[in-house]
């Protein structure tokens, strides 16, 4: 019985990570492709934390290793911070503090 939530669990938030996941994908590369589409935003953070944790509810130990696989394949999670980042420091560094 305990699987069977876990299952269930698993796939409600994989399913949630993943639609965040495509949506900041559309968003990252809608603008290059759909110039017509109004500026949206990526959600940040809530695909790859959604689909990690789904991971690591799979009852199964080969999907809990690799459960830090969404939170570097979504755009909205480590490329986008690390992009904010740099841009950060580099703007930073053009100010002179």
């Amino acid at each position: 019985m305990v699987a069977i939530v876990l299952w269930v669990a698993a796939a409600m938030f994989l399913l949630v990570g993943s639609y965040c996941a495509a949506f900041n994908i559309v968003v990252t590369l809608g603008s290059r492709f759909l110039p017509r589409v109004r500026h949206v935003s990526p959600i940040p953070l809530i695909g790859g934390v959604c689909d990690a944790f789904g991971l690591l509810l799979i009852p199964l130990q080969i999907a809990r290793r690799w459960f830090w696989l969404p939170l570097i394949l979504d755009v909205g999670c480590v490329p986008i911070s690390l992009a904010g980042l740099l841009y950060y420091v580099l703007h930073r560094a053009e100010d002179g503090q």
